[in-house]
């Protein structure tokens, strides 16, 4: 049987909702619009509809009451208590909302401002660079700063551009960096540096003289010219603050993150030097985007420095590039060499003694050497971060094909040899 009386009730509450949620939304445009005391106007709207309800209510629930009175009495059910949404809801609801919209333009502003995210840190590059190609949109545009931690928000910045009617941006490279909406506008209006770029891949495990070879080649730059941008320090990244001066052979070996780049040449213009610089920032950047929060707090556990850590993921980049599932075992082969006690703590790494300063020869000097001896990969660094903890081995080999054999002792790995010479597979 249907309850006309539970349908009375459910029409009464509808009524109540669609009233409060009109009132929202008249609020919601006017504070868009920019209309002030609008948070006063609220309250004085919801106590007015409330009034009004009640006065209405009151009739309303009398006959509905002698209804449930008579139908108790009739059916000997217990009647049921209903009553309408409490005004403190409604105040609640009123101020989770005012809470939501506050909060949603305290971020529009700061975003427009070009301050930093004020709800977490980003945009860690000072200065950086986007190329404006030809065909670009302004949706292109943003997707690119946002790519470069310049912006937040690619949806705010291309309605503010389109509320300022901002149709104008020259094509080429535009340096750029956290700012106020109007003089990023500004700036991507300005005639662009000729972008004449060539594309460059720097292989996984290479050293910095191998790098500034393939510069060269590239006609990016010098090696020399390289040579002098990685010695410098003028580089406005955390990670390259901390690194030990004076003690590493070239200051920036190992921090220059191996992957495929797109940096200037130089078409006779002179401008070797500032390419080289450029190049070094863009691969610091890089090996900036690669040390997150969770590779620095996971180092800071382990109570390694990100030096350590990059140091040793650069040995095990060149005992195993190109294996990245042997990467962890080697590792900790290594970290176990570290806690040796019956015997000086050699590391033994044959790639450490063909470094050009004798002071990273592994095989006669004890620890870690002074600094990394190659760029590293990902995976070599998370290798170094989280070794096979499992593996107790202190010795490892590879044969011609490249295959890992893992020994506990000496003795051991002396055998081993010997069995993979006489089968033919010794390197």
């Amino acid at each position: 049987m249907v309850d006309n009386n539970e349908i009375l009730k459910e029409n009464e509450n509808n009524t109540e909702v669609d009233s409060n949620t009109k009132i929202f939304d008249k609020h919601i445009n006017e504070i868009i619009n920019g209309k002030e005391n609008v948070f006063e106007d609220v309250f004085e709207d919801i106590s007015s509809s409330s009034s009004d309800e009640k006065s209405e209510e009151v009739t309303e629930e009398q006959q509905a009451q002698e209804q449930e009175d008579l139908y108790a009495e009739t059916s000997g059910k217990k009647k049921k208590n209903k009553k309408g949404m409490p005004v403190i809801v409604r105040v609640l609801i009123i101020l989770l909302v005012s809470f939501a919209l506050a909060t949603s333009m305290l971020f529009c502003v700061w975003e427009i401002l070009g301050l930093k995210n004020p709800f977490g840190e980003s945009g860690k590059a000072a200065v950086t660079e986007i190329v404006v190609e030809k065909n670009d949109t302004w949706e292109i545009i943003a997707n690119k700063l946002k790519d470069k931690d310049i912006i937040n928000s690619t949806t705010l910045f291309r309605l503010y551009v389109k509320l300022k009617h901002a149709n104008d941006y020259k094509i080429g490279v535009h340096e750029v960096k956290r700012q106020p909406y109007d003089e990023l506008i500004y700036t991507l209006a300005q005639d662009g540096t000729p972008a004449n770029t060539v594309k460059v891949t720097i292989p996984e495990g290479k050293s910095v003289n191998e790098i500034a070879e393939i510069m060269e080649s590239k006609k990016i730059c010098t090696k020399s010219e390289f040579i002098t941008a990685v010695k410098s320090n003028d580089y406005d990244y955390d990670f390259v603050k901390k690194i030990p001066v004076g003690k590493c052979y070239y200051h920036l070996e190992g921090y220059l993150f191996p992957a495929t780049y797109d940096f200037y040449a130089d078409t006779n213009e002179g401008k070797g030097a500032e390419n080289a610089y450029k190049a070094v920032n863009r691969m610091l950047q890089r090996m900036d985007e690669e040390l997150t929060d969770d590779v620095i707090k996971t180092a800071k556990k382990k109570g390694y420095t990100i030096h350590e850590v990059l140091t040793m993921a650069s040995i095990v980049e060149a005992e195993a590039s190109g294996y990245p599932k042997e990467m962890k075992n080697v590792a900790q082969v290594f970290y176990n060499r570290l806690r040796w006690t019956y015997q000086p703590a050699r590391l033994g790494s044959s790639p450490t003694a063909n470094y050009p300063d004798s002071r990273y020869n592994t095989n006669v000097n004890e620890g870690l050497p002074p600094g990394p001896i190659c760029s590293p990969s990902s995976s070599a660094i998370k290798a170094a971060l989280n070794p096979n903890t499992s593996l107790k081995a202190d010795y490892f080999v590879t044969d011609r094909n490249m295959k890992f054999y893992y020994t506990n002792s000496l003795s051991e790995h002396n055998a081993l040899i010997e069995r993979l010479k006489s089968e033919g597979l010794w390197n």
